[in-house]
């Protein structure tokens, strides 16, 4: 089956699929007050916040005493003054061997699907993900994790998982 064709499976199918997984927890809680996170996930900038091209990464901190993903999907929104221009997979899910495929479903949303047809490695503490953006106007612009269901497989790796605050660029 091509990648493609798992992609339109959806998250819940294609982690029955490649997991043989019986159950799907019902997602993620949401820690709005944790600005950083000891064990979930963390959008961290990484250029000026006034850059006219800002990059956002997306860092994973890993709790050892749970399964790690061996899929994953997550679920971004962004401000209208931004406009994402690419995606690249960061060194955590290249060292477990798994391809990122970045889609922008609507306006102000993307979609970010990781996994391997080949690789069943489960993916350690790092950055997943560097989105590129470009950036017009004036103003705050934001990038949130949309947290709608679970983002990782197996369910058992959403346990405990905490969704970093929405990050903020100021002018």
């Amino acid at each position: 089956m091509s990648l493609l064709n798992l992609l339109r499976l959806g998250p819940v199918a294609l982690a029955l699929l490649l997991l043989g997984s019986a159950g799907c927890d019902p997602g993620p809680g949401r820690d709005e007050s944790a600005a950083t996170n000891p064990d979930g996930v963390n959008l961290l900038l990484t250029s000026a916040a006034g850059g006219a091209e800002p990059i956002v990464r997306i860092h994973f901190v890993r709790d050892a005493q749970r399964p790690g993903p061996r899929v994953i999907e997550l679920k971004l929104d962004h401000s209208d003054n931004l406009t994402f221009v690419g995606a690249s997979a960061g060194a955590a899910l290249l060292a477990a061997g798994k391809q990122l495929v970045a889609q922008v479903p609507a306006p102000g949303r993307l979609r970010l699907v990781a996994l391997s047809t080949g690789s069943m490695d489960e993916v350690m503490s790092g950055d997943l993900v560097e989105l590129r953006f470009r950036r017009s106007g004036t103003g705050t612009a934001t990038v949130d994790f949309e947290g709608d269901g679970p983002v990782f497989a197996p369910a058992e790796a959403n346990q405990g998982l905490r969704l970093g605050d929405p990050l903020v660029l100021a002018d």
